[in-house]
């Protein structure tokens, strides 16, 4: 690209008085800029707009992109320069394929993602594999993160709380449940504690029991909601805030619990 096209597109850019036809197409490159100390994400987007479609790589970069990483999927929001990126924002990352899904193939990801669980990329991650029919991987992946990143110690939290962030993620997680942000969903989890009693109106409470609860069981088997089997690995949030009560029976080996309900 030459000198010209580049300070062309600038003064386009910034005072909008260039001709549409000052630079044509074929002589702008996306990806100027997106390594080094540039930030820069090569995706397309709407001028001020918000959806941002463009791909991250593994490789940490406040714009989700690095040439020199391995590419991930597409998120839909990023920021071009430092102090944002779609790597923070906690999106749901598309990934082509081709031929059948694979669930180790989504694993490769998350495993990536599982190793800082103090970006917001993260937060929501290990409750995905809900919607691939695996919930003994959503509650493998949260129990070990409860155990490994999360300690009562001065550096006990795995990254930056930012208004409570990580802080309401180990306690919603031990409680079980995780609310989905942007829906009306609590996934279940895998519950820490025996019996948790959650007020959720005037006289009215919402109670979560797994009564084998346990280090080695992990693994929900089954579950109730008031009294009648629930086969799919979420709440409404209308049915959590009417009240109620969720039983959950744990175990030590994965079931068929949340396999059909995706």
């Amino acid at each position: 690209m030459s000198r010209r096209a580049v300070a062309l597109g600038f003064v386009a850019l910034l005072l909008g008085t260039a001709p549409a036809s000052a630079v044509p197409p074929s002589q702008v490159d996306p990806f100027v800029g997106v390594d080094g100390e540039g930030n820069v994400y090569p995706g397309a987007g709407v001028p001020f707009g918000f959806a941002r479609v463009s791909p991250d790589t593994t490789r940490p970069s406040p714009a989700g992109y690095s040439s020199a990483g391995r590419m991930l999927g597409f998120s839909q929001t990023h920021v071009s320069g430092v102090g944002g990126g779609g790597s923070m924002y906690g999106n749901l990352r598309l990934t082509p394929v081709s031929g059948r899904l694979r669930v180790s193939g989504l694993g490769s990801a998350f495993d990536q993602e599982r190793a800082s669980p103090g970006w917001y990329s993260v937060l929501l991650a290990p409750w995905l594999y809900i919607h691939a029919g695996r919930h003994d991987r959503t509650a493998a992946t949260v129990r070990r993160l409860l155990a490994t990143r999360w300690s009562p110690t001065r550096a006990g939290l795995p990254g930056n709380d930012d208004a409570g962030a990580l802080s309401s993620w180990y306690v919603w997680s031990s409680i079980g449940l995780f609310p989905s942000a942007g829906s009306a969903a609590f996934y279940i989890g895998s519950p820490v504690f025996r019996r948790v009693r959650i007020a959720v109106g005037r006289r009215r409470s919402f109670v979560v029991e797994a009564p084998r609860a346990a280090p080695g069981r992990p693994y929900v088997a089954s579950a109730a909601l008031n009294g009648r089997p629930l086969a799919r690995a979420w709440l409404t949030n209308a049915e959590l805030t009417r009240g109620g009560r969720l039983v959950l029976t744990m175990s030590d080996r994965p079931g068929a619990f949340g396999t059909a309900a995706r």
